[in-house]
């Protein structure tokens, strides 16, 4: 199961975080209207500094291929995380860059997984996020019981409200498609600063 910590924004934070936890990926919003937009706060060199210790993963919503291909340029990240409209027509122009990609779709009740078939050749990886007009950070879970409904091989994240307590729950969903978890603001001390020793917990329970 690979761990993705996303919403990193204090460099003390996030060294320390990748040093002692190692997570798989470690997420960094370019989203200006996020409260963890990463551009106002973290330094390009440090982030270069540490790219090879974890998998760097920039999330753009509705950016343009420009701005994606400047900012991964800039800050070393070597995989994308798409979370807004985006078709797959632009997945492939990013996956062209050389960087992995990977689709978010934000899943309320009456989602249909059918609309992902168009993407299987264009991504890497698809991320399953709680639907809401914020498009992501919320902190609320989408009905899990819909991932029985997946039955593409595409392997998959799952994001949106995973807190602390609900490694027993992500072990026993039984998806061979499940390739990782996604957590954000449910492991803070404050926007964009995690609490290490919640993220190692829930690391050693989940594995």
């Amino acid at each position: 199961m690979k761990i993705k910590v996303c919403g990193l924004k204090e460099s003390n934070n996030m060294n320390q975080l990748i040093k002692t936890v190692k997570p798989d990926y470690a997420g960094l919003i370019f989203f200006p209207e996020s409260r963890r937009y990463v551009a106002s706060s973290l330094k390009p060199g440090f982030i270069k500094d540490i790219k090879d210790k974890t998998n760097l993963t920039g999330v753009f919503v509705n950016a343009t291929i420009q701005t994606i291909e400047k900012n991964c340029s800039t800050y070393g990240v070597n995989t994308v995380q798409l979370h807004g409209e985006e078709s797959p027509s632009f997945c492939e122009k990013v996956r062209s860059l050389n960087l992995s990609v990977i689709k978010s779709f934000r899943i309320s009740q009456n989602f249909t997984f059918k609309i992902m078939k168009d993407y299987i050749g264009s991504c890497d990886y698809f991320l399953f996020d709680t639907y809401d007009k914020l498009k992501g950070g919320t902190g609320k879970k989408f009905n899990w019981q819909l991932l029985n409904h997946y039955n593409f091989p595409k392997p998959f994240f799952i994001s949106g409200g995973i807190g602390p307590a609900d490694a027993g729950r992500i072990k026993n969903i039984n998806h061979p498609s499940l390739y990782g978890v996604d957590i954000n603001s449910r492991f803070e001390k404050e926007q964009g600063i995690k609490n290490i020793e919640k993220v190692q917990s829930f690391i050693n329970q989940l594995k």
